[in-house]
């Protein structure tokens, strides 16, 4: 039996996304994902379940309020500050040595394999992974997360689920085997002197497995699976956002750079990048389209009515693409672009209300103008780091799209970089 995107192997869980109601307006999307009757109804709820089941995306209300209280401390300023300093740079320094050159002298590569290379250090520090850093190791380590990303990420695949499931649970067993147990064993160790007053709170790790050893009960009162599902739902989500964002951003800015030279000295413009960040960001979600269930009837200022138990389906390339809110061209990339009304300049793409990504400041940084030492954001960091390198898009040799499913992301984007130094 092949399942396709959009579709449930258990008719219970919901129809097919194309039996759905759709709300495509940013403003039907936005009321949606702030009103408290309409809650979530995909992510770890659906075919996702065996993989992100009971983790953060698949709760609500007060469930899902405590678990983020619980891992906020992994986002936190000072957190950024020591990811992006102590481990994002030296691993982006590391992925970047890994470029061939070719006979002019110039280094090339393969822009989502440089991303891959670097991100996964910081997802597994993050999750709080051990040992995750000679070449075969990282490589071993990637390889996990590619094929557990097909579960985790279920909802948009066009293959045949059943077989994603089967294959995905026993590589969830290995990998929880050999890389989340060994390591969270160590943190019981360390939690287990703190509370024996050896050790002060600052001496732990900030990590999230440290934070579930310290917060056990609560990931555990539903399922003793919780905490596996969380490191993967967390180990995938660091790398494969902004592994997907980034080569969007470098494309789009690209072309803007070459119809507007004026702006190419801005590239070292802190401001500057993050607005083509959110940009990019805003016309290529990393989600297509989030499933939410409403538990009530509710009627939505534009009129529309959702009767309960009703599924509907929160198009966030359409609503982030909403010619009432982005107008003009709102299909055109432009890092100057200021919206029509009052919100969120990146438009839907993170969500909002209670189910606002977790890791929004992680990848795009908090936007202070006057605070030139606040963290970047990862994904604004990288592009600043591979612009300084020289990058340049190949039109000889374009990117590759993944069919694989039906998010908007590369398969291969092959780049240049004419300023790296030896």
């Amino acid at each position: 039996m092949q399942s396709f995107a959009g579709t449930t192997l258990d008719p219970s869980r919901g129809p097919s996304v194309s039996e759905m109601t759709w709300l495509t307006s940013y403003q039907d999307v936005d009321e949606a994902l702030k009103a408290h009757e309409i809650v979530q109804g995909g992510g770890g709820l659906r075919d996702s379940e065996p993989f992100v089941g009971h983790g953060l995306l698949s709760l609500s209300g007060d469930e899902h309020f405590e678990r983020r209280r619980i891992e906020a401390v992994l986002f936190r300023r000072a957190a950024l500050e020591r990811y992006q300093d102590a481990v994002l740079a030296p691993a982006l320094h590391a992925s970047l040595a890994t470029c061939e050159r070719g006979a002019d002298g110039l280094a090339r590569g393969d822009l989502q394999r440089l991303l891959r290379l670097a991100l996964c250090r910081v997802s597994a520090a993050l999750v709080g992974i051990d040992g995750v850093e000679t070449p075969a190791v990282i490589d071993e380590y990637l390889s996990y997360m590619d094929r557990l990303s097909m579960g985790t990420n279920i909802e948009w695949a066009s293959g045949d689920h059943r077989e994603i499931i089967r294959v995905g649970r026993k590589l969830r067993a290995e990998f929880d085997a050999k890389y989340i147990q060994p390591s969270l064993r160590r943190r019981e160790a360390l939690v287990a002197e703190y509370r024996a007053g050896g050790r002060s709170a600052e001496q732990l790790p900030t990590d999230l497995l440290t934070v579930i050893v310290l917060h056990k009960n609560h990931f555990t009162q539903h399922s003793s699976e919780a905490m596996v599902s969380e490191v993967v739902l967390f180990n995938g989500a660091t790398t494969g956002t902004i592994t997907q964002a980034v080569p969007h951003v470098i494309a789009e800015l690209s072309e803007w750079l070459a119809a507007h030279p004026e702006d190419r000295p801005r590239v070292e413009d802190r401001q500057f990048l993050r607005r083509a960040v959110i940009e990019g960001i805003r016309l290529h979600p990393a989600s297509p389209y989030l499933i939410r269930q409403a538990t009530a009837g509710k009627q939505l200022r534009s009129g529309r009515r959702l009767v309960a138990g009703e599924y509907v389906v929160l198009d966030l390339v359409k609503s982030s693409r909403d010619a009432a809110v982005f107008a003009p061209d709102p299909d055109r990339f432009d890092p100057h672009r200021v919206p029509k009304v009052r919100i969120r300049p990146m438009g839907l793409t993170f969500g909002d209300g209670p189910h606002t990504c977790i890791g929004m400041s992680m990848t795009i940084g908090d936007g202070g103008a006057a605070d030139e030492d606040a963290p970047l954001g990862f994904a604004v960091y990288l592009v600043r780091e591979f612009y300084r390198a020289g990058i340049y898009v190949d039109p000889a040799d374009p990117p590759r799209w993944n069919d694989a499913n039906v998010r908007n992301e590369y398969a291969a984007f092959p780049v240049r970089f004419d300023n790296l130094a030896r």
